[in-house]
């Protein structure tokens, strides 16, 4: 009873205060709850358009509302049929793949890394909306192999002003070439076909060429075989004269037992011409000896015949196949050096990274020397074949001379035969065996010493080493590509757009059994950086929140205050007459309350009648886009109790603080 008594004085004190009170100080109260309001109210909806604004075009430009991978990391093989099947699933929109192939543009000198992707230009268009956002040139066609398109933070296109300018290459324009170095480290030429402002730095820094380009090309050279072929062959090289070292042994050690042989003839040459200046001996011991000598030369020259073939045959080998495979292996290494020098000279150009110069310059040099080495080993081998050449040469010499010497030989048998027919034709048959003779060990030093030079020459370039096994590795690991263009029908990414009111959670439940080999995330997951920027937002918008609110609560509080201390006589007049102070409390509370809606009211329809239709008409500029004012209703509601909360707190402190004073000190004002 005594609690509906003191609401209805309560009510009846705050509407005659309200009534009677002062209308200018009413009016403030009013006013300042409605800015209040206002200020609570436009500052989350700025913050929430922010926010729309960003999740739109970071699914309508960047990611979709699902972005699928490969679970390994690697490419995602057979496309087109997954892509057919994710099409034709309930609640996809469109779906579109990726294919990265490169990794820097270049423009006059200037270059950076910027991702390059391929892509179906039809499919690309429905799912984000680049294709409607160029603003110089026209989007890609289906079979356009030699165009690109690229983001205005990497073009400039001369936009001096445009956020990120000195970053891009600043003056491309559609028309220009470009080039692009690809993934696996070759670079190709592409005419600028467009440049498109997303306005969205996640996407403005992208490049994009057509599937059919990427399909269309060629790999690069791989540096890496040939410098393993270059090895094998030197391998091979090294192998050959290990065998020709192993030839000239036995060579050496054949001619020995020819040079006994050479020597026993020359004896034998002399003691017949003794025998035939002394006749005494008898013609039967000349007819023997010569004979003998006939038939040491027979042998002789059989020994110089095979020796001869046998040399001829690995002069043959030498000039055929050994000294071919030196010239082609000194050839193959000197192109490897060429080819790595250029690249070297080519790297400043190419990249921004000195350490990456500097290891394409050691490379250079590694191989100028396996140039080098393979230069000398090859002018040894030459040599060898040249020494060869001379043995062949001198063997066919021995074995003529073996021959003339076997026919001597006859001649003197058949002299001793016939010696009744004169020592005049004895002595001549002993001078032409002395002399062949003669000859015969002329051409065995020869041979002795051409054996010689040839041994020397042969453990020579057998001594030659070229790069050792780690060398060896070291050079073709860093002539390896990086890593190669994926294949045709592959892509990296997959990009998912799915139908309105449809969640990308529901739509990864869907496609997940399609295959197991991948994973998919959304856009939400991508983009955890911009979560960051929306949780400051929030932060500020908090901060910002409680100031209002502060401000609010003080300013009710001194409105209340100076009110409260004008009225005190009258104060202490009503709790004279029987006025409780609950009832008392009440009105100002109630008047409070009432102030606080009124302005809250006033907020609102100035907020939804004027500045929501000014902002509409001329939106925030916004790195990111235009932006307009977002308001939720569960945030109005949350900013209205919270406001009557603080002006109802704010009013009931100094109430308080008056009606505890004396009735008597508060009549006398005292």
């Amino acid at each position: 009873m005594k609690t509906t008594r003191n609401l209805r004085v309560a009510g009846f004190l705050a509407l005659r205060s309200l009534a009677r009170g002062s209308l200018g100080v009413t009016l403030m109260t009013v006013l300042m709850l409605a800015v209040v309001f206002i200020s609570v109210v436009f500052l989350p909806s700025l913050i929430n358009g922010a926010v729309a604004g960003i999740q739109t075009q970071v699914t309508d430009t960047a990611t979709s509302d699902l972005v699928v991978t490969s679970a390994d990391r690697s490419t995602i093989d057979d496309a087109d049929a997954f892509l057919g099947k994710i099409r034709d699933t309930d609640g996809v929109a469109a779906a579109t793949g990726v294919r990265r192939i490169g990794n820097q543009v270049a423009f006059k000198g200037d270059s950076d890394a910027w991702g390059v992707d391929a892509v179906d230009p039809e499919s690309y268009a429905d799912v984000f909306t680049t294709a409607t956002n160029l603003v110089e040139g026209e989007w890609l066609e289906p079979g356009d192999t030699r165009g690109i398109v690229l983001g205005i933070d990497i073009a400039g296109a001369d936009l001096t002003d445009r956020r990120g300018y000195e970053g891009s290459l600043r003056h491309v324009h559609a028309g220009d070439t470009v080039t692009i170095t690809m993934i696996d480290g070759a670079t190709k030429k592409f005419n600028v076909r467009g440049i498109f402002d997303n306005r969205f730095v996640l996407s403005d820094q992208g490049a994009f060429v057509t599937m059919a380009a990427a399909d269309a090309l060629e790999p690069v050279t791989d540096l890496a075989g040939l410098v393993e072929d270059t090895f094998a062959a030197m391998d091979k090289l090294s192998d050959s004269v290990v065998d020709a070292a192993d030839a000239a042994d036995k060579m050496a050690a054949g001619q020995a037992g020819l040079t006994n042989a050479t020597r026993k003839v020359a004896d034998a040459a002399g003691s017949l011409a003794k025998q035939a200046q002394s006749l005494d001996q008898g013609a039967g011991d000349v007819g023997s000896s010569a004979r003998s000598v006939a038939t040491a030369s027979g042998k002789v020259q059989q020994g110089a015949g095979a020796l001869h073939q046998n040399l001829a045959k690995l002069s043959r080998q030498f000039e055929s196949l050994i000294v071919p495979t030196a010239d082609q292996a000194t050839q193959q290494v000197a192109d490897a050096a060429r080819d790595a020098a250029a690249l070297a000279a080519a790297c400043p150009a190419q990249t921004t990274d000195p350490s990456h110069c500097a290891d394409e310059a050691a490379l250079a040099q590694d191989l100028a020397e396996a140039a080098k080495t393979t230069g000398t080993t090859t002018a040894q081998v030459r040599a060898v074949a040249s020494s060869i050449k001379d043995l062949t040469d001198a063997a066919a010499d021995l074995a003529e001379a073996s021959a003339k010497l076997e026919s001597a030989a006859s001649a003197v048998a058949d002299g001793a035969t016939a010696v009744a027919d004169g020592t005049g034709a004895s002595a001549d048959a002993a001078g032409s065996l002395q002399n062949a003779a003669t000859s015969v060990a002329s051409s065995s030093a020869r041979l002795i010493t051409s054996s010689e030079r040839l041994a020397k020459s042969l453990a020579k370039a057998g001594q030659a080493k070229g790069a050792d096994q780690k060398e060896q590795d070291k050079l073709t690991q860093a002539l390896k590509p990086q890593g190669g263009i994926p294949a045709e029908n592959t892509v990296t990414r997959v990009f998912v757009k799915a139908d309105p009111g449809v969640t990308p959670a529901q739509v990864q439940a869907a496609i997940e059994p399609i295959r197991s080999d991948v994973e998919s995330r959304s856009s939400e997951e991508l983009t955890a950086s911009i979560q960051d920027q929306i949780d400051t937002f929030s932060l500020i918008n908090n901060i910002m929140r409680v100031i209002s609110l502060i401000v609010a609560a003080i300013t009710v509080f001194i409105l209340t205050y100076v009110e409260l201390t004008n009225r005190r006589r009258q104060i202490g007049i009503e709790r004279a007459i029987g006025i409780r102070g609950t009832a008392i409390v009440l009105s100002y509370v109630l008047k409070s309350a009432i102030s606080a809606l009124v302005g809250i009211a006033l907020g609102i329809a100035v907020y939804r009648l004027a500045i929501l239709p000014f902002v509409e008409r001329h939106p925030f500029q916004f790195p990111n886009g235009d932006v307009v004012l977002v308001a939720e209703a569960a945030t109005t509601a949350q900013n209205v109790v919270m406001l009557v909360i603080v002006a109802v707190v704010a009013a009931l402190v100094p109430t308080l603080g008056a009606v505890r004073m004396r009735i008597l000190d508060a009549i006398w004002g005292r």
